[in-house]
């Protein structure tokens, strides 16, 4: 989600996975074309593992998280910098469940969270 050129979405269909690359801004150097799509305007399939790598942190990572979730995604993945995750995540901080991944992923050394659902236990009887 918010695929950028598509070097992350290359390397995993190069690797055997399925993916739909989505995003709202042309570029002309694209390595793997995405759909025109904002992360808001996409409906995620329940199967889908939304990828969110290294977004622009203008607001709407935690809005597209959220929608994911809500459409049936299982979880979803965000690949940041720590100093970025109160913007990017904040909003959303208190509602799901964080679950870090993998610290210093990548050249930049960014943390990799899955972020799920909370699943809240019913009373017992």
């Amino acid at each position: 989600v918010g695929s950028g050129v598509g070097r992350l979405s290359k390397i995993m269909v190069d690797r055997g996975w399925k993916v739909c690359a989505i995003d709202s801004n042309f570029r002309p150097d694209y390595v793997f074309e995405p759909f025109p799509l904002s992360g808001l305007e996409f409906r995620y399939p329940a199967n889908a593992v939304p990828i969110f790598a290294r977004p622009d942190h203008s607001g709407w990572v935690s809005y597209a998280i959220e929608k994911a979730l809500t459409d049936g995604a299982p979880f979803a993945l965000y690949v940041g910098l720590k100093k970025n995750f109160a913007k990017d995540l904040g909003r959303i901080r208190k509602k799901y469940r964080f679950i870090k991944e993998k610290f210093r992923a990548g050249r930049d050394g960014e943390t990799i969270i899955r972020i799920e659902r909370n699943h809240e236990r019913l009373p017992s009887q």
